[in-house]
């Protein structure tokens, strides 16, 4: 074959080559297959795992697949060493080298923890369950831990909160030492430890704000178990500890406003739980948060002698005290927060609500007619700034609600305007019912059943016995939550708890309810203690 023909068959060849290239790439571009596999491990290529007697060499795990690194900080070496390790990547080999500065412990099992921090370059497809365990001394620890950790106060898992074991045994371990073990949780709450050596622990769950492994009390998360985990070789494979975690954090006073003499106004650095308001000389008439603002009415005036003071445990502050301007804001009635008035179950009050708490009312300045101008027969009481309307009006019927001026006067002695409102009564078969029976072994702590919208918001809470059947009539048909609290105190509120103390929050457990229709009939049987 001649030169000039082998050139021109080489020549067709790598044509056709290109032509199968850009084919395939074609393909792939085209919808081809989606890679959905993760990377694999070569073990052979990769520094041999479950090593004793490490001497601290460079870690080098090699893929089959060019891989990135997602999230650095999903990796955990436990125990957790003083000085960050250099990690990085060199094609399919991902190379963990130790600072030159670390010192190991003797005779302990370190495991690398990479969580889902590896996944393939295309696809980014995680990598999950692999570890580099490795021992200083001449075995592999083996024995294993794991559970769950939930918010206290809203029963959910917590995922990415730090699960720290110690050996040591002091009361503030928490406080001055790092951990000996460490895990995270994932998305689910749930944490695992592997490769644990015989000992007595103490476990804690702890959101480490500062990344300093170390309880600095505050807006952190904690949480405790308040008894000690004996591991052992006779323990049981799988130790279960499920963790319950919350914030000691004390809600204090930012900021002090008299808006006037009778309404103080307090910026506060979170919703307050658990706290008092006290004022000797001028008794509190009503107290309400709106958004981060606490405001407080007083039945009478305050003047240069009055002493407010604001506690919540061990955090006392007497507010300051400066002369108002008196501004009064004009009295009138906020639709936004009162109850929509066809969404009233037939025979329940009319609610209206004021800016300004009331002080008096006038039935005769109040009347309710309907389309013919026939008056229903009226009655009205006051608390706070809710005006309650109670009347005979028919189901299914449209009718207008009037409050002529000086119906409802404030504490400044402000009347309303005139107040006019058309609505169409529902009649009772649009509405649901729950039948709500209740149990308990424990019968000396109170129990507060709340009733949840589908925004959270509280539409109604009972305080509840073992035994006790209560009928919830009037319910919009929608779909409810419910929390029940085991309120210890009897406070009406959910108390947290204290790591140094070792005092656990109030429990509070929640439970969905059926979806509720139009003239439906649930029954609710609620037992605490299976909850």
């Amino acid at each position: 074959m001649s030169r000039t023909l082998q050139f021109y068959r080489l020549l067709l060849l790598l044509a056709l080559a290109s032509i199968v290239s850009c084919a395939r790439i074609n393909a792939n571009l085209e919808g081809g297959e989606k890679d959905e596999e993760p990377p694999e491990l070569i073990e052979h290529k990769s520094t041999q795992n479950f090593q004793t007697r490490w001497k601290g060499t460079p870690i080098e795990i090699e893929f089959n697949e060019w891989v990135s690194l997602k999230n650095k900080g999903q990796i955990i070496v436990s125990p957790p060493l003083e000085k960050s390790p250099e990690i990085e990547l060199k094609g399919r080999k991902l190379i963990v080298t130790l600072n030159e500065d670390e010192i190991l412990k003797d005779s302990t099992t370190y495991v690398v923890n990479f969580g889902e921090s590896i996944v393939d370059y295309t696809e980014g497809n995680p990598m999950t369950n692999l570890q580099y365990v490795f021992s200083t001394g001449p075995v592999i620890d083996s024995l294993s831990l794991s559970g769950k950790v939930i918010d206290a106060l809203t029963n959910e898992p917590v995922p990415n909160i730090n699960v720290q074991l110690y050996d040591d045994l002091s009361d503030s371990t928490l406080i001055n030492n790092r951990p000996y073990y460490l895990a995270k949780t994932d998305e689910d709450g749930r944490y695992a430890f592997s490769n644990l050596k015989s000992d007595t622990f103490q476990l804690f769950a702890l959101l480490d704000n500062n990344l300093n492994y170390k309880f600095d009390g505050g807006i952190e998360l904690v949480g405790f178990l308040d008894s000690l985990i004996i591991l052992d070789a006779d323990s049981l494979k799988s130790n279960q500890y499920n963790l319950s975690v919350f914030s000691e954090e004390k809600v204090e006073v930012l900021d002090t406003r008299h808006h006037n003499s009778r309404n103080l106004r307090l910026a506060m650095s979170g919703k307050p739980e658990g706290y008092t308001l006290t004022c000797e000389q001028n008794p509190i008439l009503l107290q309400e948060f709106l958004g981060d603002t606490l405001q407080v009415w007083f039945e009478t005036a305050l003047d240069t002698n009055s002493v407010v003071v604001y506690s919540i445990d061990d955090y006392i502050d007497t507010l300051s005290w400066r002369k108002p301007k008196e501004y009064i804001d004009s009295f009138r009635y906020v639709p936004s927060l009162s109850k929509k008035l066809p969404d009233c179950y037939p025979k329940d009050p009319l609610e209206f609500v004021f800016n300004n708490p009331i002080d008096s009312i006038d039935n005769t300045l109040i009347m309710l007619a309907d389309t013919a101008g026939v008056e229903a027969v009226t009655t009205a009481s006051f608390e706070g700034k809710k005006l309650r309307i109670n009347s005979d009006n028919k189901s299914n019927e449209q009718y207008t609600i009037t409050l002529l001026p000086g119906a409802v006067k404030d504490i400044f002695a402000q009347q309303n305007d005139t107040i006019k409102v058309s609505f169409l009564s529902k009649s009772s078969s649009q509405f649901s019912t729950i039948n709500l029976e209740f149990t308990v072994r424990d019968t000396s702590s109170q129990y507060l059943f709340t009733l949840l919208d589908s925004s959270k918001s509280p539409v109604r809470t009972y305080t509840l016995t073992n035994g006790e059947v209560v009928v919830i009539k009037g319910l919009l048909p929608a779909t409810y939550t419910a929390t029940i609290l085991k309120d210890d105190n009897g406070n009406g509120i959910w108390d947290t708890g204290s790591m140094l103390k070792k005092k656990y929050p109030e429990s509070l457990k929640t439970l969905e309810v059926e979806k509720l229709r139009e003239n439906w009939d649930i029954e609710l049987k609620v037992d605490w203690d299976s909850l």
